[in-house]
């Protein structure tokens, strides 16, 4: 599990709309701290943008929400559905700015795991 550093700015809407660019930036490692993991709603839906809707800071620690946009598609059952999902990533402050941890999604379950 790695560590994904974040230059500080100085307020909330300066971290927010620096967020939201790393976001953007197919280079930049920063998505992978967001869960985008959307399989629980469909196997089938795929995540297709993301906004940074808030940034609270404090002297230690950050808290960042965002909204993950996605599709299911689903032609055997006629099935089109755009919604969006919710999710919060937390950091803390470091000498080299923000840190956060890069998500690991949880072991898929099988049929296996109820017996």
């Amino acid at each position: 599990m790695g560590k994904i550093i974040v230059p500080a700015l100085p307020t909330a809407r300066e971290m927010e709309r620096h967020l939201q660019s790393l976001v953007e930036d197919e280079e930049s490692k920063f998505s992978s701290v967001l869960d985008l993991d959307v399989s629980h709603v469909d196997m089938r839906a795929q995540v297709y943008g993301v906004r940074i809707t808030a940034v609270d800071l404090d002297a230690s620690t950050i808290g960042v929400s965002y909204e993950a946009d996605y599709n299911v598609f689903n032609g055997c059952k006629d099935q089109n559905i755009d919604d969006s999902h919710n999710g919060f990533v937390t950091g803390v402050r470091t000498a080299a700015g923000w840190e956060f941890e890069e998500f690991v999604p949880p072991p898929k379950r099988t049929t296996v795991n109820e017996f």
